[in-house]
């Protein structure tokens, strides 16, 4: 690792190198993984959010959310988004790790980890991530109610049409 000299830096800290990662998975997501593979002894905050699948969505049950996406462009822009909020938010390292196939209530269906030298840039950096990852990226999800309802959910849309005989 490169050091930098005082007068440049105020300080004597190492140089990390930028640690960027994206994955889609059916696997479980562990996000203390996910956290160190943006871990830096040089930084002084990392940020790690966990979204979940939630009971009650719009004011309707969700026993889970089965998760789809096309599979390439999802990465390609899943890594364009954490090298983008590492260059705007000034981070060490950003990694998104997002869950495919059926995420029941209670399980993490994404991971965020984000590390900079101070909390603001990480926690900005993490919630501009999310933001984008729902906006952005070809992952639709489907809301299954206990009556075997199931609605699909579109990225960038807040409402969707159930399918048929389904909720709406």
């Amino acid at each position: 690792m490169e050091r930098v000299p005082v007068a440049e830096t105020g300080n004597d800290a190492p140089v990390a190198a930028l640690r960027l990662h994206v994955r889609l998975t059916t696997d479980p997501l562990d996000p203390e993984e996910v956290r160190r593979r943006v871990a830096d002894t040089t930084v002084g905050a990392s940020v790690v959010m966990v979204g979940t699948t939630r009971a009650v969505s719009d004011g309707v049950e969700t026993v889970a959310l089965d998760y789809e996406a096309h599979g390439a462009l999802a990465e390609r822009v899943l890594s364009a988004i954490v090298a983008a909020a590492a260059a705007d938010h000034g981070l060490v390292g950003a990694a998104v790790e997002h869950r495919l196939g059926r995420v029941p209530v209670g399980v993490a269906s994404i991971v965020v980890a984000t590390a900079a030298a101070h909390r603001r840039q990480a926690f900005a950096a993490a919630e501009w991530i999310v933001d984008e990852v729902k906006r952005r990226v070809p992952i639709w999800k489907c809301d299954e109610a206990p009556d075997g309802t199931r609605t699909w959910i579109h990225p960038g849309t807040l409402h969707a049409a159930p399918e048929q005989g389904g909720r709406g």
